[in-house]
């Protein structure tokens, strides 16, 4: 898309940029663009990103898979190895590593002043918003060694206009918003309590930071970009049939209930809430009384999977079904075998 390849050309043209680019804007694939031509140009020799687990586990290799355009890219993952396989992978010779920021701290520990990697990009970097970090310590002694950064999030400042600064440093090195967290906080808060552990920022603090913090940062809205029709909700009624409803009420009123393969008990309102919530669904788990770390699940119903599959029939497009309970999943896989499970 054409606001993909703007987000693209603007990292390439600024050699430590932040993208804030909504979910959805396609962050992955405009930075990954980049990348393949800082490779290809011969721009940068190593790449290393840094994201949550799940992430650079399974997001990333799938964006690359995904797309012709990134087939040629090699890459690694670190991320959920054990240390003696991280250290392996540290030896390939890849276009680009793969890093969970939990082990970010061990990854420069290693390398020291060696640092190899050239290029790096910060996923969701808004989990190095505090200064006071080991993941931030850690990356800030990188700076010295790393000529390209890109910052990637859709949500720069999930608690203020605090969690600003420390990304900016890693961009900047503090010319922006500040050499300090102390400077920047005198600067643009004030307390908002009488001993000072709030504080608040000045009517001014927004409009500036985001002025000054323009020329290096590109910021998105999917609400801008994105042509999506509007949400319709439907909700469909389900009903659970006779036999299992007899039984939900008595689990709802006396705590107790009688299924075919086990009788549920609870002993308190709060485990009633979830055991009903479990039998809505479908399924009921119970605790071996012998042996409390072993649990089963007991069926109450397949009503909610009959409906699903009556909904199937009638939509011929790709259907994101979201689950609450593991049991649940495991018997929509046993119902739709051919589904795929996402993140996970």
């Amino acid at each position: 898309h054409p606001y993909q390849r703007r987000a693209t050309e603007f990292a390439l043209e600024n050699r430590k940029c932040a993208l804030w680019l909504d979910m959805g804007l396609g962050k992955t694939a405009s930075t990954l663009l980049a990348v393949k031509r800082l490779v290809w140009s011969g721009e940068t020799n190593k790449v290393l990103v840094v994201a949550p687990l799940r992430v650079a586990r399974s997001t990333w290799p799938a964006e690359i898979a995904k797309w012709d355009d990134f087939n040629e890219l090699t890459y690694t993952v670190l991320a959920g190895a054990t240390q003696a396989q991280r250290l392996r992978r540290l030896d390939e010779d890849v276009d680009i590593y793969l890093v969970n920021y939990e082990l970010l701290k061990w990854l420069v520990n290693h390398y020291g002043k060696r640092w190899p990697f050239d290029t790096v990009v910060l996923d969701e970097s808004s989990r190095m918003k505090s200064p006071s970090s080991h993941r931030f310590r850690a990356m800030r002694r990188t700076l010295p060694y790393v000529r390209r950064l890109i910052e990637l999030t859709g949500t720069p400042s999930p608690n203020g206009l605090l969690d600003l600064w420390s990304q900016a440093y890693l961009l900047d090195g503090g010319e922006l918003l500040g050499k300090t967290f102390g400077a920047y906080k005198q600067r643009w808060f004030y307390a908002g309590d009488y001993y000072g552990y709030t504080l608040v920022p000045y009517s001014h603090a927004q409009r500036q930071i985001e002025k000054k913090l323009s020329d290096i940062c590109m910021s998105m809205r999917a609400e801008d970009y994105l042509d999506l029709p509007e949400l319709v909700s439907v909700t469909v009624p389900v009903d659970m049939g006779p036999k299992a409803l007899k039984a939900y009420k008595a689990l709802e009123d006396d705590m107790y209930a009688v299924l075919d393969t086990a009788e549920v008990e609870v002993f308190n309102t709060a485990a009633l809430t979830n055991k009903c919530l479990q039998f809505a669904n479908g399924a009921v788990y119970m605790t071996d009384e012998q042996d409390p770390e072993n649990r089963h699940t007991h069926l109450a119903h397949d009503a909610k999977l009959d409906a699903l599959e009556e909904l199937l029939e009638d939509v011929n497009e790709p259907v994101l079904v979201a689950y609450w309970y593991q049991s649940d999943l495991e018997r929509l896989q046993a119902r739709f075998p051919d589904g795929e499970v996402l993140g996970g």
